[in-house]
């Protein structure tokens, strides 16, 4: 759970942004692995990520080159990977061997690397030991991958430079011992001659690449089987690729943050020691040199991270510092569809934007949520038009009514919640999707297209209606799912739906798509509708009509009277027609002779976009008088035409507006102006009372009264 660092609050006229409230911590924690020197740190690595370990990995500390291709292997044992001197073994080395309980040790690098002196110090600790060398880095490299191969056997590689490529190699380090990829070092003159036969001899399905053409050239990438290069301008946009083309998930353990050895290049020898545990942790290493660098923004954006781990001192701690401001939380509260577009462009990773139109307001145009940051976005109040959801590392949760449609377009690694009330879901997602609606969620449409792919629909709520035309859904159904439609049939656990109309779905007739809006001027009772769809061929013609409920889709082959409808202009442009708010447009495509219907198509709730000052009703009281265990209300008499109703509740209501709808299936008639109430019910409690039209059902006058006391 992320702690909410500020919230801030984002106004239309001037677009100010000030902090409503301010909490110290962070979203994401802070650790460090720094050791008083590269040995120190290394051990504090290895204290961090094992309590004990049969297996080390040993490298010569001013060596890297010999140990490049050892994360892969070191994760595969479970060892970390510890430093020392080319010719005797480090105390304070030997000293986390002992704490590990270390009973085998793999030398990486030959006798110059690492002499014979450090095997004996290792055997008279009663410790086994292993060489594994080449006669050069790249054949080292070789023998790893054999060696990884042997034990758990390989199907895709990793190739970089092994001179000019240092970097790429421990940036790449983590992801390929997670994913058990040998890291193969190209040689600037043969490139990778001395590992052809190998990659030829295995069923290679991928081949990675890190680093441009000046590091790996294209002749060696066409050689090599279903190759991918990564790479960037600098070794840290390179390293920006390789976490935005492998760590997909948008909640990450650990980001370590390692130095980029531009300075010094024998500084990478932290991102070698970290990169065998964040393997272990599924977590990406990040170079970075004394800031960060604006494709790893942009990339770590994209992530939430449990806790950021500076690997290393003496020249990461500003970019570490930014990191951590950029996963800080902070909350947006915006009021209209214009500040949500300013809090999209602002926010950042971990960020929540609240979209809360002002009381007694609502949306009335169509907007879209897009953003790749890792950010939650809520909604709440009344929408009427098209949401287009397009965040595939963020959340969307709605807590208000949506009237219009909300069409999915990707939302990949998040989740799409729902509290609230949802006319009509669309979901188009072809990356993976999941949809839940919780207790109190109602959502009267969800159609799945069959462009969606892994979709995942937790139900706790009630679904009116599912059309599923995908073949890859599955839903956990422990709410209500009133009807199942479309071509294909979801696999459902739980609560099976009351009707399957799944094979009658086969025919149902699709592909217009009207769309209404208020005029430039709004004017009561008027709107523009767009229907740019065109008839299939001369012999089919559209046609429309307003109807006061949400339409049912037609039947391919349905025959229709086209005296109840309106021929659609040929005219691409909008056309102005009268219609009521609440209302829905109705299209369909008929062949001209056979009066069939082909296509059909509806709007979302119809919204003039005028509107009225608000008047408060008032004008109801009541007089509360306590009988024993009973109370009597006495309330103001309703006027002609007029019913009025009470209901109890436990806080003090706002004032409604003249002309509101409410639902009065949770009131109760006032008949006779009296009403006796047994006064547990009602002590420390409010009576709210209303007068409804009994013609429109719409609110004339309200009240309550002072809370109950005796």
């Amino acid at each position: 759970m992320k702690i909410s660092k500020r919230i801030m609050s984002l106004l239309t006229a001037t677009f100010f942004i000030f902090a409503l409230s301010i909490n110290i911590a962070d979203a994401s924690s802070k650790e460090s692995l720094v050791g008083s020197g590269r040995w120190e740190t290394a051990i504090k690595i290895s204290q961090n990520g094992w309590k004990e370990a049969t297996n080390a990995i040993l490298v010569n500390d001013n060596s890297i080159a010999d140990a490049l291709s050892a994360t892969p292997f070191a994760k595969l044992k479970d060892a970390p990977i510890l430093l020392t001197q080319s010719d005797k073994l480090d105390s304070r080395t030997k000293a986390e061997l002992k704490r590990l309980g270390v009973k085998n040790v793999y030398l990486i690098g030959g006798m110059n690397t690492l002499s014979t002196n450090i095997e004996k110090q290792l055997k008279s600790e009663n410790m086994t030991f292993e060489r594994i060398s080449g006669n050069s880095r790249y054949e080292t490299s070789l023998k790893l991958a054999e060696r990884l191969d042997k034990e758990k056997s390989i199907s895709n590689i990793v190739v970089v430079n092994g001179e000019k490529g240092l970097a790429d190699a421990v940036s790449v380090g983590s992801i390929a011992a997670q994913e058990n990829m040998p890291i193969i070092l190209s040689d600037p003159n043969n490139g990778i001659k001395v590992a052809n036969n190998f990659i030829s001899s295995k069923n290679i399905k991928k081949s990675y690449i890190i680093g441009g053409t000046y590091s790996v050239s294209s002749s060696i990438e066409q050689s090599l089987p279903n190759a991918k290069r990564l790479s960037g301008n600098n070794r840290n946009e390179t390293n920006a690729k390789v976490v935005e083309e492998f760590y997909k998930d948008t909640d990450l353990k650990n980001a370590y943050i390692t130095k980029d050895g531009m300075k010094k290049q024998s500084d990478l020898i932290d991102s070698l020691a970290v990169g065998v545990l964040a393997a272990k942790n599924s977590s990406p290493v990040v170079l970075v040199g004394n800031a960060l660098d604006s494709s790893q923004y942009d990339v770590l954006n994209t992530k939430s991270f449990d806790n950021i781990v500076q690997v290393g001192g003496n020249g990461n701690e500003d970019a570490v510092k930014d990191i951590l401001d950029l996963q800080e939380e902070t909350i947006y509260r915006v009021k209209t569809a214009d500040e949500l577009a300013v809090a999209l462009r602002k926010a950042d990773a971990n960020d929540i934007i609240t979209f809360k139109p002002d009381d007694n307001k609502k949306i009335t145009s169509s907007f879209s949520i897009e953003t790749k940051k890792a950010i939650t976005v809520e909604l709440e109040g009344l929408y009427t038009q098209t949401i287009t959801v397009n965040m595939p590392n963020g959340e969307l949760t709605n807590k208000g009514t949506l009237d219009g449609t909300v069409k999915i377009m990707d939302i990949k690694n998040g989740t799409f919640i729902n509290e609230g009330e949802i006319n009509d879901i669309d979901l188009y997602d072809s990356n993976g999707s999941k949809i839940e609606n919780k207790s109190g969620g109602d959502i009267w449409v969800l159609t799945i297209s069959s462009s969606a792919k892994d979709v995942n629909i937790e139900n706790k709520g009630d679904i009116s209606k599912v059309t599923n035309n995908s073949t890859s859904v599955i839903i956990k159904n422990s709410g209500n799912i009133d009807t199942l439609g479309g071509i294909s049939t979801p696999s459902i656990s739980g609560n099976k739906p009351r009707v399957d109309d799944t094979d009658k779905d086969e025919k149902r007739a699709s592909g217009i798509y009207p769309t209404s809006e208020p005029l430039s001027s709004p004017k009561p009772g008027y709107i523009n509708v767009k229907i740019f769809t065109k008839p299939e061929d001369t012999n089919y013609k559209i046609y429309y009509r307003v109807v006061s409920s949400r339409p049912s889709a037609l039947y391919i082959g349905d025959r229709i009277d086209t005296g109840d409808w309106t021929a659609v202009p040929s005219s691409v442009l909008p056309f102005t027609i009268k219609a009521e708010n609440g209302y829905y447009i109705e299209a369909v495509e008929i062949n001209s002779d056979t009066k069939k219907v082909s296509r059909w198509g509806k709007s979302d709730y119809i919204d003039d976009g005028f509107y009225l000052k608000s008047e408060t009703a008032k004008g109801l009281s009541a007089d509360i008088d306590f009988d024993g265990d009973y109370v009597k209300l006495t309330a103001t008499g309703a006027d002609p035409g007029c019913t009025v109703y009470y209901r109890i509740v436990s806080k003090k209501p706002a004032s409604m507006n003249v002309g509101d709808k409410i639902t009065i299936s949770n009131w109760d008639e006032i008949t006779t102006n009296r009403v006796k109430i047994e006064a547990k019910d009602v002590k420390e409690k409010y009576i709210e009372l209303v007068e409804l039209d009994d013609s429109t059902n719409k609110v004339t006058r309200w009240g309550v009264s002072d809370k109950v006391v005796e």
